[in-house]
């Protein structure tokens, strides 16, 4: 005998989306200080834990980085080809060795789309230095935007300290980065395929050296630390981050049966890196089976 999924309740109307939840299903266990799953369109949320909590995002800091490039491109005032001087303070070889990095230097050649994903990707905190300063003229003046764009969103959970997500002193909410993923994927869904579900980068090529500088330079590949890439079906985003003060952190994107949903988790602690990584995993898992198991949108049509 097949057995026949009962849709039991609505929980929410939003003009031409229902989401409903099917029966039986028990709501997963999370081993996060916070996390959140919320359906990406109307935004309502399917599951929570904590999500009001204040903690350090880390790399998700970088979304925001990304956001501000791609209004610059929409407003036409940069151009994804245009190249950008890397300064000594974006030189990878200044920044602390345990960070990510792109592994910028100074003369080499590289775009603005390049740096964008060179921040998806690898997360590079040089390529975040050096967009900010293309864009802003300095980190500064980049991160005052950062905080300006956050109270115009209406995120007053939101401060940041640095582009890139290595203070401590950043500060965001699941809630309040779930409606901010669902804001950056509406206004830039081309993100999605051209920055965030790429798996891995090579970098620097042979066009990025610069002509001037004789000595040989090996490209490095370096892999997407979104592990749910390639191996759970429908995701395509969007980034993973880590500091000690937070733990390990992620902001999932996935669209399955013509639901998409986004998924925050903060604060995953382990003392082993291998072990933290897996716990996210797990935790991105079990909300993921969650919401793709036990939920689907129904869009109605309305008599004319």
């Amino acid at each position: 005998m097949v057995s026949k999924k009962k849709f039991f309740f609505l929980p929410f109307l939003l003009l031409s989306t229902l989401v409903f939840a099917q029966t039986p299903f028990e709501k997963p266990e999370i081993f996060a200080t916070s996390a959140i799953l919320i359906e990406a369109q109307s935004g309502f949320v399917l599951y929570e834990k904590n999500a009001d909590t204040i903690i350090a995002p880390a790399s998700l800091t970088k979304l925001m980085t990304l956001h501000l490039a791609y209004q610059q491109l929409k407003a036409k005032k940069i151009k994804k080809t245009d190249l950008v001087p890397i300064t000594s303070k974006a030189w990878a070889l200044k920044l602390p060795r345990h960070t990510s990095r792109m592994f910028l230097e100074p003369g080499q050649r590289v775009s603005v789309l390049e740096l964008m994903r060179g921040i998806a990707i690898v997360s590079g905190n040089d390529a975040t230095i050096a967009l900010a300063e293309y864009l802003e003229g300095s980190v500064k003046n980049f991160v005052a935007k950062m905080n300006e764009e956050s109270k115009r969103l209406g995120l007053d959970s939101f401060y940041f300290e640095d582009t890139s997500g290595i203070s401590p002193k950043n500060k965001i909410t699941a809630r309040q980065f779930a409606k901010f993923c669902q804001i950056y994927i509406q206004e830039h869904p081309q993100s999605l395929q051209e920055l965030h579900s790429h798996t891995k980068m090579i970098y620097p090529l042979k066009e990025n050296l610069n002509p001037l500088i004789k000595r040989r330079r090996n490209k490095i590949l370096q892999h997407n630390n979104n592990t749910f890439l390639g191996r759970v079906k429908g995701v395509d985003g969007l980034k993973t981050g880590f500091i000690s003060e937070s733990g390990y952190n992620i902001a999932l994107s996935a669209s399955q049966n013509n639901m998409r949903v986004i998924a925050v988790i903060l604060g995953v602690f382990n003392n082993s890196p291998k072990q933290g990584v897996r716990q996210r995993y797990a935790n991105g898992k079990k909300l993921l089976s969650y919401a793709f198991d036990y939920h689907t949108v129904y869009k109605p049509t309305f008599p004319s």
